[in-house]
């Protein structure tokens, strides 16, 4: 199946990769993950758990600058 065009499958793809703070500590790692079509996300945990980084991280690869996330061509940021 091509992921192409509008019926993509995975919209957001994220590799296995390491959350930081700005100063570099490692906040979580992630394993592969992926948002689909119609999926909904929400993120969850306490103060200084990573929740910011990760939406930085998401608008940088949304943006094309993160090697680690990677979007489909059809997506759309809304």
């Amino acid at each position: 199946m091509n992921n192409s065009g509008s019926h993509a499958k995975a919209l957001v793809t994220i590799g296995e990769t390491a959350n930081t703070t700005p100063d570099g500590r490692i906040l979580f790692r992630t394993g592969k993950l992926w948002i689909e079509n119609g999926e909904r996300v929400a993120l969850l945990g306490k103060n200084g758990t990573g929740k910011t980084q990760l939406v930085g991280r998401l608008r940088r690869a949304l943006a094309g600058s993160d090697p680690d996330i990677r979007r489909a061509a059809s997506l759309k940021p809304g």
